[in-house]
């Protein structure tokens, strides 16, 4: 494979032809956001992470695939702890994998909401 992917959304038999073949390149991440609806519900996503991916980029990707809006961030954490943002994907896989060999993260997302003020604008974070 001459250039290798960042992450591996399994949508085709070209992108599992690609994982058999390069399988102990990557790293298996679940991501659960659990909504606050009234049907409380968990989306869950799967990915494969290329082991020299950082944390950073995983968690721009992840960003990038939920299509938050410009006023909603995400952050991940793996066993209520949240990796510093250079550490390898293949570091925090080694440290937090759980007895079915996978990473499983937790997301939070929040909205960012500005929040009139008299003297200057401030912001109020709402976690759900």
């Amino acid at each position: 494979m001459s250039e290798e992917r960042k992450i591996i959304f399994v949508s085709n038999e070209k992108d599992l032809d690609l994982i058999e073949e390069n399988i102990e390149n990557y790293v298996f991440c679940v991501v659960e956001r659990v909504t606050t609806s009234k049907n409380s519900n968990v989306i869950r996503n799967e990915y494969l992470v290329s082991r020299s991916t950082t944390f950073k980029q995983f968690n721009e990707m992840v960003a990038d695939h939920m299509k938050l809006s410009v006023n909603e961030h995400i952050m991940l954490n793996v066993n209520n702890i949240v990796p510093t943002a250079n550490k390898p994907i293949a570091e925090i896989y080694e440290k937090h994998q759980n007895e079915f060999g996978f990473l499983l993260f937790k997301a939070t997302v929040t909205i960012l909401v500005k929040v009139p003020y008299e003297h200057e604008s401030h912001r109020f974070v709402e976690s759900f």
